[in-house]
């Protein structure tokens, strides 16, 4: 089950490096200089960062932000990445 998990792990990194990579050349050919495409792809790419469920969690998101976090391509990777290496972990976690 390792090697499962380390091609599953191989595969969302892949995928989320072509969508920043891919987003990034789609926000400099949208703006009509490569600084400015940065300036938009800088702003998005903190977004995406911001409301992914990593740094704020979905339930804490509030009400008017939460569609940030549901159009979040980075939500979906961080979650696949998840679910891939823990979802079949069974161990009990207990406060210290």
């Amino acid at each position: 089950t390792s090697a499962s998990k380390f091609f599953w792990f191989l595969l969302f990194f892949f995928l989320n490096l072509y969508l920043f990579t891919s987003f990034g050349i789609m926000c400099i050919n949208l703006m009509p200089g490569v600084q400015l495409g940065a300036v938009l792809n800088s702003f998005c790419v903190g977004l995406w960062n911001l409301y992914c469920g990593f740094l704020i969690q979905g339930p804490e998101i509030k009400p008017w932000w939460i569609w940030a976090y549901y159009v979040n391509p980075v939500t979906y990777v961080l979650y696949g990445c998840i679910v891939t290496q823990l979802g079949d972990v069974e161990d009990i976690m207990t406060d210290v």
